[in-house]
């Protein structure tokens, strides 16, 4: 009777396991590209998101990568909390994606360009404190960029084969212990397809 037991405590963490979500396959957002993989396996700067689409979270944890998702109506679907700490970016796209039932693939061909002397996939910390100076490139929409442009609030762009690369200079008071604080500029980059001009 207690071999049988023992034997029933063993194997019932291994059957919960199996019964668990998908592990992510080695193959998912596979690139050749030496840099883009070392971005996917960096750790997300992101912890957890509440109330968003699933598009603005796949957004969002993709950064710079060119995605290609399936059209799927799970796209629109307002995601309760979705939990990204201690997670790579390639482990939190996969998370969302099973979790959701979307399928995407890494759209990406080419090297990580650079904009403002700095790659799509690097943040630059060069304030107080190490305060980012400069944000990854991200995902940006048509319409917020021909608002910014109509309101003058674009500090540089730039079309680099067929994407559009553009940013806003955000200016932050940031407060530090003991009543000091700093004024620091946030360089927001951002791209989209490159309009067609007519």
């Amino acid at each position: 009777m207690r071999t049988a037991t023992f034997g029933l405590l063993v194997l019932l963490p291994l059957w919960l396991a199996s019964c668990g979500p998908a592990r992510m396959p080695p193959t998912f957002l596979h690139t050749e590209s030496k840099a883009w993989n070392q971005w996917l396996d960096s750790d997300t700067h992101y912890g957890s998101f509440s109330g968003f689409t699933v598009r603005d979270i796949l957004r969002a944890v993709a950064g710079p990568a060119d995605l290609a998702i399936q059209p799927s109506p799970a796209l629109g679907r307002r995601v309760a909390h979705a939990d990204m700490k201690g997670l790579t970016v390639r482990e939190a796209l996969w998370k969302v994606s099973n979790e959701q039932g979307v399928k995407l693939t890494l759209a990406v061909t080419h090297e990580p360009r650079t904009f403002l002397g700095a790659g799509e996939t690097e943040i630059q910390r060069k304030g107080p404190a190490g305060v980012t100076t400069t944000t990854e490139v991200m995902q940006g929409d048509l319409q917020e960029y021909q608002k910014l442009k109509a309101e003058k609030q674009i500090y540089r762009e730039e079309v680099q084969d067929g994407t559009l690369y553009y940013a806003v200079a955000v200016n932050r008071d940031l407060p530090f212990p003991g009543g000091v604080s700093a004024w620091v500029t946030e360089i927001q980059r951002y791209k989209i397809p490159a309009p067609k001009t007519p």
